[in-house]
Parts: structure tokens; sequence; C-alpha cells
């Protein structure tokens, strides 16, 4: 019974470790954003389009020519 409760204790604290390191992670790469776009005045463009020619071409490659 203590070996259990001891690994539902390890358990816990390693899932709130987690939890924390990823809310950590987030904020970190929320205030570099602020600070480049805010403070430094860069200005970031993502264009999602040019992102779709690499998930397409894969589907493409596999079909058999015409």
């Amino acid at each position: 019974m203590l070996l259990a409760g001891g690994t539902l204790a390890a358990t816990g604290v390693a899932l709130a470790m987690a939890t924390t390191a990823s809310t950590l992670l987030l904020l970190a790469i929320g205030v570099l954003y602020y600070l480049l776009t805010q403070v430094l005045g860069f200005s970031m463009e993502l264009d999602p389009a040019s992102l779709t020619p690499w998930f397409t071409s894969s589907q493409r490659a596999a079909s058999a020519p015409n």
C-alpha cells in the first residue's frame, strides 16, 4: 500500500512539474513575441498557404500518373 501511495504521489508531482514547465514555456514565448513586435518593432507575417505544398506534395506523389 505504501508503494502504491508513493507511486501516485511521484506521478502527481511529475504531472505538476510538466504542467508548470509547459506553462512557463508558453509564457516565455509570449514575452519574446511581445518584445519583438511591440518593443523592437519587428513585424512577423505568417502565410498559412506557404505550408500547404509540404502536406499536399506527399499525397500527390502516391497517385498514379494519368
